[in-house]
């Protein structure tokens, strides 16, 4: 089951959202992520948060009340990770994170931390980037990506950099070459023929796109 969480902020065009995730299992609204859900057209199936962020409380009166998980100001965990909470406990297997891509930088860095986690969402769309989570567990993990755009710039960062093994090909600047063991990254590599494949032995890396190229990507296990 597929869950779309939408959070304030820097929220991606409802035709990139349409393109990404053209038809969510589960719609889950963290605090003014409510208001842009429904200016998107969602049926909502949960909105989760403090609602100090929401500009119209009266928004909520469109929800029945057991779709509303309401939390106080003073807590331990932002809406956003309520929001990822509750949409595992719905029985989400894959979690697409729509919005979070401007305002608090302290919010944004809480929003990476997510996808640390074992079960980190697997896509995080904003008004600019399209991130996609490559993860290998048990088996190395394989990503194959055509872009709507010739050349299209990517980058890749770690989520744990001393855990990362990775090899490519496609890209101008080949992942095997870089030392993820002390901090390192790629940052605005390429794709110079608009595709490129990304095998990853160990760790988590963050794969970025342009939310606008209109990436098609598929994520698979591959045999050691």
């Amino acid at each position: 089951m597929t869950a779309l969480i939408i959070t304030g902020g820097g929220t991606p065009a409802k035709k990139n959202l349409d393109f990404y995730c053209p038809s969510p299992d589960l719609v889950i609204a963290a605090d003014s992520g409510l208001r842009t859900a429904f200016d998107a057209g969602y049926s909502v199936d949960l909105a989760v948060g403090d609602m100090d962020s929401l500009d119209d409380p009266a928004l909520l009166d469109r929800l029945c009340e057991k779709c509303i998980e309401r939390w106080p100001v003073d807590k331990d965990y932002t809406d956003t990770e309520l929001a990822f909470a509750a949409a595992r406990r719905m029985g989400a297997d894959r979690i697409i994170l729509a919005g979070g891509g401007g305002g608090r930088l302290d919010h944004i860095l809480s929003l990476i931390q997510l996808f640390e986690r074992p079960d980190g969402p697997d896509i995080w769309l904003t008004d600019y980037n399209l991130v996609l989570r490559l993860a290998a567990g048990s088996v190395p993990q394989s990503l194959d990506v055509q872009t709507g755009s010739v050349p299209c710039v990517v980058s890749f960062f770690p989520v744990r950099e001393t855990a990362v093994c990775a090899v490519s090909k496609g890209l101008r600047w080949q992942l095997d070459a870089v030392n993820w063991s002390a901090a390192g990254c790629s940052l605005s590599n390429r794709a110079d023929s608009g595709s490129f494949t990304v095998q990853l032995g160990k760790g988590i890396l963050l794969v970025i796109l342009p939310t606008e190229s209109k990436a098609v990507f598929s994520i698979s296990s591959v045999s050691c």
